[in-house]
């Protein structure tokens, strides 16, 4: 869907462009619930973003972010669309790169996006300044299911995988968003089946998908 970009060449981002204008853009997080059905529901229909190894259910997604550049090297992952990450010391010549802070809330600042401690975070403050008036989440769990952090088995030694005070932190960082999100005009529900990230409007996936698209 739309333009996905160019390969970072050094002068390309910030600032961020305002590539999907009034969009309707799914993100699909790597959380437990995410699964390969819910994914298929959103293809052609919308912008989508995958986050970390979400891409291996959408592949064909127009966005890959992961915020570490560890997780750049550990996984090396083969995806044709536009990549993403906040980590400066990402030397893939292929990944944009977009500067980040620590503060509340969403960055409205083509310049930077806001950290909020974990990558599903900054990929909604992406999602924004790309343009998206609507986004879907799935895979925003913020608890464990079935005793699993992700849909995915653990990452390996050397990279994080989250923990309850982790899940506790995350969301109040997410609820500190609101301001910033009414002030943009953009909706957010979040389509996670079981989510413990209430700060958003939770509904299923096809009813909105039928509302929105």
């Amino acid at each position: 869907m739309g333009d996905t970009g160019k390969p970072y060449t050094g002068d390309g981002w910030p600032p961020v462009r305002k590539l999907w204008p009034d969009a309707v853009v799914a993100i699909f997080g790597a959380g437990p619930s995410l699964t390969q059905a819910q994914v298929e529901q959103t293809r052609g229909a919308c912008q989508t973003i995958a986050v970390n190894l979400a891409y291996r259910l959408a592949p064909w997604a127009d966005l890959l972010y992961a915020c570490d550049s560890n997780w750049w090297k550990t996984y090396e992952p083969e995806f044709a669309g536009m990549k993403v990450t906040q980590d400066q010391r990402a030397t893939r010549a292929d990944v944009w790169r977009v500067p980040s802070v620590k503060q509340p809330g969403l960055s409205l600042d083509p310049l930077r996006i806001h950290q909020g401690a974990n990558g599903g975070y900054q990929a909604l403050n992406l999602a924004v300044l790309l343009g998206a008036t609507k986004i879907l989440l799935l895979g925003y769990d913020m608890r464990e299911m079935d005793n699993k952090k992700h849909f995915h088995a653990d990452h390996p030694r050397g990279l994080s995988n989250p923990y309850e005070e982790l899940f506790t932190q995350w969301k109040a960082n997410f609820a500190t968003t609101l301001p910033d999100l009414k002030q943009a005009g953009v909706k957010v529900v979040n389509c996670s089946p079981g989510s413990a990230l209430t700060c958003f409007p939770l509904a299923p996936l096809e009813d909105v998908l039928h509302v929105w698209i």
